[in-house]
């Protein structure tokens, strides 16, 4: 991802299904947490995820402005199959593979699809009808060369997740039928989807301000120079700002995944001693 110069992100999943909206709170934190580091370092960023759900982001991402999280708005976009050459090009200009115009896609806390083409929540439901199939990007992603994918998920049963699916069937309560079978490039396992969201954005910071990364950048990706590093601390997630986010979610009536609660937790996890901990460490190994 630190090598990417445009990254494509997705998040979203409906576990709600009888609620409205039917989204959970775990994923669209932990992606825009992503997406303003790489606003920071100047990528190009944008987010996919499901037609009906395109006004509920749209509000997110306005929010995020507003909180400071985010210096612009991000653009946002649907994908719907209607060929076989649908994802390449969506992923490429005219369908060329030599033309992506995404260099890397991240997932997280996206729903995945199983083995038997259905998408299910920790509960064994299908709640297919709810998801667009976003994961064909990620498959035809698979075919585009210098184009990578990485995944990060909680339970087994998010996009990307493929990659461990033997260990989410073994391990994994539900994991025979709900494992997700699309696997990204890299994956990244976390207790909450937002976590890993937050330290991948770290560590980005952190790799940027490394004089032998940034060398290499140059030398042998090609990068200009890197802009000032004082650009890039402020796009670090905070307390504060991901207490304000989740204040906003909860307005907008996106539940808690596990409890369907809509207090100020994440996976029936409070926010406060146990989510803004896990900010407060991540932020204090990435500043030492």
């Amino acid at each position: 991802m630190s090598h990417a110069g445009s990254v494509l992100i997705t998040t979203g999943f409906p576990t709600h299904f009888t609620h409205q909206p039917p989204e959970e709170n775990d994923g669209p934190p932990g992606a825009l947490a992503i997406a303003a580091m790489l606003q920071a370092l100047e990528k190009q960023v944008a987010i996919v995820t499901d037609q009906r759900a395109m006004d509920l982001n749209k509000k997110i991402i306005e929010e995020a402005v507003k909180l400071g999280i985010l210096k612009k708005p991000i653009p946002l976009l649907s994908y719907q199959r209607e060929n076989d050459n649908s994802a390449l090009m969506f992923l490429c200009e005219n369908g060329n593979p030599g033309k992506p115009r995404f260099d890397h896609l991240v997932a997280i806390e996206r729903a995945g699809m199983a083995a038997d083409g259905n998408y299910y929540n920790a509960r064994k439901v299908n709640i297919k009808h709810l998801v667009d199939p976003i994961d064909e990007l990620f498959l035809a992603a698979q075919t585009i060369p210098g184009v990578t994918t990485t995944g990060v998920g909680d339970g087994g049963n998010e996009l990307g997740m493929g990659k461990v699916k033997d260990a989410v069937k073994k391990h994994i309560k539900n994991g025979d039928v709900i494992a997700c079978d699309v696997e990204a490039d890299f994956t990244v396992v976390a207790g909450v989807s937002n976590w890993g969201g937050y330290a991948i954005a770290c560590a980005l910071y952190v790799l940027r301000c490394c004089d032998i990364h940034d060398r290499y950048l140059r030398r042998a990706v090609g990068f200009p120079r890197a802009p000032s590093r004082g650009l890039w601390l402020p796009a670090l997630p905070s307390v504060t700002k991901e207490e304000k986010l989740l204040k906003t979610l909860v307005q907008l009536e996106v539940r808690s995944g596990k409890t369907a609660s809509l207090e100020m937790e994440v996976d029936g996890l409070p926010f406060y001693n146990t989510h803004s901990l896990m900010i407060e460490k991540l932020l204090q190994e990435t500043q030492q």
